[in-house]
């Protein structure tokens, strides 16, 4: 039983980070198509946005959860 409760707060951690990683797909590519720039949420997301901005404008943000965006406007 002492194992089942970590387990279960692991797991639970796994699937909100991992439905935040989609939520922030789908709003980067909705952004990106919407707006003619490249938009990104994560740290991960934002280097590889900022390594392929190389004629634009690269910006970063937190938004008001705390979370790092970028965008890179050509």
């Amino acid at each position: 039983m002492k194992y089942i409760i970590p387990l279960l707060l692991l797991s639970a951690c796994s699937a909100s980070n991992m439905k935040q990683a989609i939520y922030n797909d789908v709003a980067s590519n909705v952004l990106s198509k919407a707006s003619d720039s490249d938009v990104g949420y994560g740290s991960a997301r934002c280097r590889g946005v900022q390594a392929k901005c190389t004629h634009g404008q690269y910006d970063e943000w937190l938004d008001s959860d705390g979370r790092l965006g970028c965008s890179c406007n050509v």
